[in-house]
């Protein structure tokens, strides 16, 4: 293979990355025209079409397949030596990161606070989790990092936290605390949903596989006004221990174990090692993994070890 300039491989792995060349271009901080042009130059030097334009946008052929796994590795060696560092004290940059409902109630203010302390310049931007996208936003350079407990495949991956488990929160009864609900007061309970764009369907999927079977009485988009409604309107919801411990700190609320297995999970934050500024991600990523373990952690407690 014949030289080729860094620039025209930096190119193509956007347009392989996002398969688009306007997305690309923008990727790039470049004009569309710009991208063409590079591309129509590696097309000629290297023999081969690389991309045909479809319905879904730029399908690479296998050649460009084979390309990329050689220059996206390429590529990172080459930023890990050009920029072997990230001064956040000076950086002015603006992270995006995407967290679900509940990763803003559990994370978002230790990640804010040590975000401060560390780089008081630095900016976040924060928005909501859409499991079904989310993927495609980060490896297109719209989002740097996402924070889930459902896998995303494709990205790098690092776990933050281990063990956590689901229980079910009501209003205090007479029962103890962190007992087992029978199966017959799951099933008679005025049930409270909270929809499923964020990945938190795995409770779901455990009852619709059991005997159990729950009739939600009103569903919600997001778990912040879960305390308020939950006393006011006697309603129980199944939703990690992590943040029910948080609810429940007041006294009102009580945490009652599930009469079903649900597995535990992990919760992990993804990113695209491969887009420019690799030292800035690398950073964030060190932060909210720091933040995190410094959240309040869920002890191994109840029926389910």
């Amino acid at each position: 293979m014949a030289h080729i300039d860094l620039a025209l491989v930096r190119t193509f792995n956007a347009i392989y990355e996002t398969r688009s060349v306007t997305e690309a271009s923008v990727l790039l901080r470049v004009t569309q025209p710009s991208v063409s042009y590079a591309l129509a130059r590696l097309r000629k030097q290297l023999g081969n079409p690389l991309f045909a334009r479809t319905p879904h946008g730029m399908e690479p052929t296998m050649r460009a397949d084979e390309l990329y796994t050689v220059f996206s590795r390429a590529v990172s060696q080459i930023d890990a030596v050009a920029d072997p560092t990230y001064d956040p004290q000076s950086s002015e940059r603006i992270f995006r990161l995407s967290l679900s409902d509940l990763g803003e109630l559990t994370f978002l203010p230790a990640i804010g606070a040590l975000l401060a302390q560390r780089a008081p310049t630095v900016g976040l931007e924060v928005e909501p989790m859409d499991i079904d996208t989310v993927a495609d936003r980060i490896r297109r350079g719209q989002m740097d990092a996402a924070v889930a407990s459902s896998h995303i495949a494709g990205l790098k991956c690092r776990t933050l936290v281990t063990g956590d488990r689901y229980v079910c929160l009501q209003p205090r009864t007479t029962a103890e605390n962190g007992s087992v609900i029978s199966v017959e007061d799951f099933i008679r309970a005025r049930h409270m949903v909270v929809e499923e764009t964020a990945g938190h369907d795995r409770v779901e999927r455990a009852i619709q596989s059991s005997a159990l079977r729950r009739r939600p009485t009103l569903r919600i988009p997001h778990y912040a006004t879960l305390p308020r409604l939950l006393v006011q309107g006697e309603f129980l919801v199944v939703l990690p221990l992590r943040i029910a411990r948080e609810f429940a700190a007041d006294g009102q609320l009580e945490i009652r174990e599930l009469p079903i297995d649900v597995p535990r999970f992990e919760v992990s934050i993804y990113w695209q090692p491969r887009i420019p500024a690799n030292a800035g991600t690398a950073w964030l990523v060190d932060l909210i993994a720091e933040a995190c373990m410094a959240a309040p952690p869920t002890r191994h407690d109840g029926r389910n070890g």
